[in-house]
Order: C-alpha cells, then sequence, then structure tokens
C-alpha cells in the first residue's frame, strides 16, 4: 500500500497536467474561435472570392453591353482601287474601297482620249503602253491589297466598226414635186446597218462613220427639180433616218469632199485637173435656178461665180419647187467632173469601203461636165458612185435642163455621221478576225 506522500506526489501531478491541457486548448480555440481566428480567416477569403467572381461578370456584361451599342468596334482592313486615265482626258471612275475578304466590280472608263478606243486596265503603265490587259470591266477583284489601274488604249484605224444605234424612224415620202419624178416614193429605214470608221479627222480630232454597206431602197432624182434638191433631199432623208437624238448625233449623205480627204498627190492632181476648164455658152443657155448662187456659174457673163454655195451645199432650207432659167446672152460654167483609180488612194481599206459594193449610191454633191456630142452644151448631174466607180447621173443639160439622160437610173443612200471627240470610244467585242468592234459613249 502506497504511502500519503506518494499519493500526493500523484494528484499534484495530475492536476499540473489538467492545468497545462486546458491551457493548451485554450490556445487551440482562441486560434481558431478568435478575431483573427482560423475560422474568421477563411470566411474572410470566401468572400473575397466571392466578390471578385460578382465582379468579373459584371465586367464581362458591361463589355458586351459595349459590343453591342458599337462603342467599341473590332478593326477591319479596306484596301483601294484607284484608277488612272493614262494620257487620256476628262474625270477617272471614283475610287473604290473594298473589305478585308471582300471582292468588287473593276469598274468602266469614264474618260476618253481622242483617235483612241478603250479596251480595258492594267496594272501598271508599262503593260498599259504595250496594250496588255489585266482586268476587264466587270471582273472581280478580291485580292486583299491596294490596286492602282492603268486605262489601256488602242488607236482607231479606217475599216474599224463602230456599233451606232440611230432612232426609229418612219419611212421618208420622197414627193415628186421635190424629186422631178412621176410618182411620190417611200423610202423605209433600213435597220441593224453596220457602221464603219472612214475618216478620223486631225484637225478636230472627230472620227466619221458611213454605213457599211449602201441603204436597200433605190430612187432616182430627175431634171431641175432633182439637181435643185438633191443635196438638201439626200442629207434631209439621212437625217430623219438615221440620227441619234439621245446621243445629238445628226446624219447626213455621204459627199464628194469625204471622199476627196483621202486623195493621195496623184488622186489631187486627178482631181485638179478636173477643176480647170470653163466654158461659155452663147446658145442652149438654161441652167438650174441653183446655178445662180453657186460657185462655177455665171449667168449672163463670161466669168463664173468664186463665191456663193460649194456643189455640196444645199442652198434651200427646204425642197424648192423652182425649176431653171435661161441665161439672157450667155451661161458660163467651170467644170468639176472627175473620175478616180486604185491608186489614187493610199488606204486601200478606205477605198474598198466606198467602191467595192454591189449597191451604186448617191452623193450629195452637183456635178457640171463640158462634154456634150457636139460640144455645143453641158450637162448637169448628181455625183453618185455607180458601177464601182466615181461618177455621175444626169439631171439635165443646157440644151433641156429638164432632160434626165438616156437611162431611168436609181441609186440608194450612203449615211455618214461625225463623232466629236467629246464621245468616247470603248471596246465591245472582238471579233473572230482579231479586229475590235467598238461602242460610242459620252463622257462623264
Amino acid at each position: 500500500m502506497k504511502s500519503l506522500k506518494e499519493n500526493g506526489i500523484t494528484l499534484v501531478a495530475l492536476v499540473v497536467t489538467i492545468i497545462i491541457l486546458l491551457i493548451l486548448a485554450g490556445i487551440t480555440i482562441g486560434t481558431i474561435t478568435g478575431e483573427n481566428g482560423l475560422f474568421k480567416r477563411a470566411k474572410d477569403t470566401a468572400k473575397k472570392y466571392e466578390d471578385a467572381s460578382t465582379q468579373e461578370e459584371n465586367d464581362l456584361i458591361h463589355l458586351g453591353e459595349l459590343l453591342n451599342t458599337h462603342q467599341i468596334k473590332p478593326t477591319i482592313e479596306t484596301y483601294t482601287i484607284t484608277y488612272n486615265l493614262n494620257g487620256g482626258t476628262g474625270t477617272p471612275p471614283t475610287t473604290q474601297t473594298k473589305k478585308q475578304g471582300e471582292s468588287i466590280k473593276i469598274s468602266e472608263i469614264t474618260g476618253i482620249k481622242a483617235k483612241n478606243g478603250f479596251v480595258g486596265w492594267a496594272t501598271t503603265k508599262e503593260n498599259a503602253n504595250i496594250g496588255i490587259v489585266d482586268y476587264e470591266v466587270g471582273n472581280e477583284y478580291s485580292e486583299d491589297k491596294n490596286l492602282e489601274l492603268f486605262a489601256v488604249w488602242k488607236t482607231l484605224k479606217i475599216g474599224d466598226y463602230i456599233n451606232y444605234e440611230y432612232d426609229d424612224a418612219e419611212p421618208y415620202i420622197l414627193y415628186k414635186i421635190y424629186s422631178g419624178g412621176s410618182t411620190d416614193i417611200t423610202i423605209p429605214q433600213d435597220k441593224n446597218l453596220k457602221w464603219r470608221i472612214i475618216n478620223i479627222n486631225e484637225e478636230d480630232e472627230s472620227i466619221d462613220i458611213i454605213s457599211g454597206t449602201p441603204t436597200s431602197t433605190l430612187f432616182g432624182l430627175y431634171g431641175s427639180l432633182g439637181y435643185n434638191n438633191a443635196v438638201y433631199l439626200l442629207n434631209d432623208m439621212c437625217k430623219k433616218q438615221y440620227s441619234n437624238s439621245k446621243l445629238g448625233i445628226e446624219a447626213r449623205n455621204i459627199k464628194i469632199e469625204d471622199i476627196e480627204l483621202k486623195l493621195n498627190e496623184k488622186g489631187k492632181t486627178v482631181a485638179e485637173n478636173g477643176k480647170k476648164n470653163t466654158k461659155s455658152y452663147t446658145t442652149n443657155r438654161q441652167y438650174p435656178l441653183i446655178g445662180a448662187k453657186e460657185i462655177g456659174f455665171g449667168i449672163g457673163t463670161y466669168t463664173v461665180n468664186t463665191g456663193g454655195i460649194s456643189a455640196s451645199d444645199a442652198y434651200y432650207d427646204e425642197p424648192t419647187t423652182q425649176t431653171y432659167g435661161t441665161a439672157s446672152s450667155v451661161l458660163t460654167v467651170k467644170e468639176n467632173v472627175y473620175s478616180v483609180e486604185k491608186d489614187c488612194f493610199d488606204d486601200e481599206e478606205f477605198y474598198n469601203i466606198i467602191f467595192n459594193t454591189t449597191t451604186d449610191y448617191w452623193l450629195s454633191s452637183r456635178e457640171v461636165s463640158l462634154w456634150s456630142n457636139d460640144g455645143s452644151y453641158c450637162c448637169f448631174a448628181i455625183r453618185a458612185i455607180r458601177l464601182q466607180k466615181l461618177g455621175g447621173q444626169t439631171m439635165g443639160t443646157s440644151w433641156n435642163a429638164n432632160h434626165p439622160g438616156v437611162v431611168d437610173v436609181k441609186y440608194s443612200l450612203r449615211p455618214i455621221i461625225n463623232i466629236k471627240k467629246e464621245f468616247g470610244i470603248k471596246k465591245d467585242k472582238i471579233n473572230e478576225d482579231g479586229t475590235i468592234t467598238w461602242n460610242i459613249y459620252k463622257n462623264k
């Protein structure tokens, strides 16, 4: 049996142990549950995380609202296509802008270049100047980079085809009281005529185009009425039937001067020699009345007019019913008749267009010839291309101003128009033979 002393020590040790445990327990509980305890700190951390998540969500919502209201726009690349007329005049096409990934159509030409036709666009000036076309009008451009395009021009030449659309017109009535014929003639408009370049004017840089073939309806002109009215009537028929009112283009019939423009030196000499001779008639003195206004006539005098209207001018503003007169004592006239051959022209294409036709046609030009069977009278005629030669159809003579000649011959029209340099020419299509058919357009 233990002694009382030993039991006392054991009890004291137990008490001490209990006190130590209580102290340790107090410290741990304080650490966990105190003001800065673990529970408190964990709770604060959770609260901060929750607040941060809520802020992030609110920021994302606000960003979406900004994008939806276009207050913040994403960056999208854009590219430009610019146009250079490359020697042309006028305003080039408007600069185009395309977005990244999109395609855009290449623009039409808006400027012009005199005596040239537009055929397309090149990516360099060097390509353009040697005729290389990199882009046709209407092609799609889809590359994501800026582009400058240069106009490609081709020099126009005699014989090129031009698409020319003329107004629809009612048939033209050629009244006998003006033509000198026995009946009125109805002349319908020819549809779908083709047109070709016959002259490129250096002075005003305009071009002349003519119907590829003569018109199909043949008609006659007769006597002094035919001589007086021919230039007016032939031009009026073409004006009424082959003009374009929208473009402001007025048609006329071909005249001798259109042919003389293309004569070479030999041809010019032939023409000059045909205009040298003058003769006076004291008998057989009848003359068409327009002759009194015309260069080369002398009514009642041995000299001829050097002023007045030319043989291709229409003196009257409307057709006349006046016929002829008789000079009081003498009639003097200057001849203006000649013929030309192929070697009188340097441009073979021009010669073929004018002369290689199967249909004869009138020229809007009067003609005086000193030739007669016995030399006692002169002849008054209207020029024509007949049997593929430059000739004329007699309307009368100074012996009988209403004598129409031996044969009642009929011819057709050959309309011609002038396209001023204010108009542009652009490619329509390339033909099978490599030639180009052109379109007319108004310069913008």
